[in-house]
Order: C-alpha cells, then structure tokens, then sequence
C-alpha cells in the first residue's frame, strides 16, 4: 500500500542508470504518485541523471507557449500511445513574467486561454537527494480559463509540480506537469465520443 501523501514524507532520491523505457506493456497504465513524479523523474531529470527517453511516458512539452491545451493533450496521446481517458505527463520550462518578477506567465495558446490558479502551491514531500541536499517538493493546482471559448473554458487541469532547496530556497525553472481532462458531464460525453472514434480505426 503507497503511503498516504497528505502529510509531509521523508525520502532518498535514487539515481537512475538503467536502460530507457520506450513502451508500457498494452494493459499497464503509468499511474506515478505525487512523491515518484518529484523524487524519481523530476529530481533526476533536472540533474541529468536521466535522459529524455529514459522518463518516458514523461514528455518534454511548453505549457506555458504557443500550442493549446488540447494541442498538446493529442501530441502527447500520439507520442506515448497514452489512452484517451488517461492523464499526461509533462516536463515544462517555467517562464517568469519578467526578468525580475517573482510570478511565472499562466498565459497558454493564442486564443486567450490561461492557466488559474485554485489553490495555493503546498510541500508535500521532503526527501535527501543524490547531492546530499534536502529538497521539497510541491504542487499547486490549475484549471484552463478561456471566455472566449465555451467550449474548452474550464475543460483542463493541470497539476504543476517543482523541487525546491529547504535550506536556499531554489529551484530549477522545470517543472513536471499533469495535464488531464475536467471529468464534467459534457467532457465525459465528449471523451466517449474520441475513445469510439479510435475504436473505428
């Protein structure tokens, strides 16, 4: 049994040296907790211990760019062959609003849509890391708010997880991402909908 994440947990960051993982077994789903995401992807990715391939299904991505929501939602499903109804996981660049601000930009896309915030970023995990340093990890929820498109206008979530430094308080501008689908009545309509269509195929 994982161990219940609502308090803070300690925790050694091991370093990976394995072979990369290009694929899931067809029935397996890549279901990670809060602690795995920072300690073991996150922490080793932004240190080098571990290659882009070797996070896999973890994909490099800006959540904070050009592409929608949902463009990356169905670059990520055909990247990863992930299931429709399945959350995806991303690495992101966090970008600060300006060169001194203390906020990061939450626009995404060219539509007018950003990222709001619904809750304040909380540490959930403290753990000693491959360099001998205590880091904490923490995460803040996100909805996607766009007025102009009633459509898509609450339609994502997205989780935003970061490691920081107890003792300094720094961080690295990468972040790890969960991006998955508001389960409202009108997006499960429409997520059956996409899971029948992939069935014709």
């Amino acid at each position: 049994h994982r161990k219940n994440q609502s308090n803070t947990d300690m925790a050694i960051a091991p370093i990976i040296n394995g072979d990369p993982l290009f694929s899931l077994p067809a029935a397996a789903k890549f279901i990670p907790t809060n602690t795995e995401l920072v300690q073991h992807y996150l922490y080793n990715y932004v240190h080098g211990h571990m290659t882009p391939e070797q996070c896999y299904p973890v994909q490099e991505s800006d959540l904070y760019g050009n592409k929608e929501p949902w463009e990356l939602w169905k670059d990520h499903q055909v990247w990863s062959h992930r299931k429709p109804d399945e959350a995806a996981y991303l690495f992101t660049k966090l970008k600060k609003k300006s060169k001194n601000a203390k906020y990061f930009e939450r626009r995404i896309g060219n539509c007018g849509g950003s990222w709001h915030g619904e809750d304040s970023e909380n540490e959930f995990v403290k753990f000693r890391g491959g360099d001998g340093l205590m880091w904490a990890g923490k995460k803040r929820k996100f909805k996607y708010e766009n007025k102009k498109s009633e459509a898509e206008h609450g339609k994502w979530l997205l989780s935003e997880f970061r490691v920081e430094n107890v003792e300094s308080k720094s961080s690295f501008e990468t972040a790890i991402c969960k991006l998955k689908i508001n389960g409202s009545p009108f997006v499960e309509k429409e997520l059956g909908k996409m899971m029948n269509r992939k069935r014709k195929l």
